[in-house]
């Protein structure tokens, strides 16, 4: 049984040696450079997902209930309003 492992665990190593041998420097390259720029585009967006500061207030005074419709007027100034 310990060879069959051996032989196993070998089979894994050069699939993976193999796979690695075939991608190129360019490709490893390219999907650096895509993850950093979606991680550049991802970040800055997250830091200006703040509540204001009023409204925080407003929502901490309602407590924790599930209260949607003084939530809704809370929040109606920061919805876009129709053309």
């Amino acid at each position: 049984m310990t060879d069959r492992l051996k032989t196993h665990r070998h089979k894994i190593t050069c699939n993976i040696t193999r796979t690695a041998q075939g991608t190129s420097q360019g490709n490893v390259a390219r999907v650096a450079i895509a993850a950093l720029l979606g991680a550049g585009l991802m970040f800055p967006t997250m830091a200006l997902a703040q509540m204001p500061p009023d409204i925080a207030e407003k929502v901490a005074a309602l407590g924790r209930v599930v209260d949607p419709e003084n939530t809704g007027k809370i929040y109606a100034p920061l919805q876009e309003k129709e053309p």
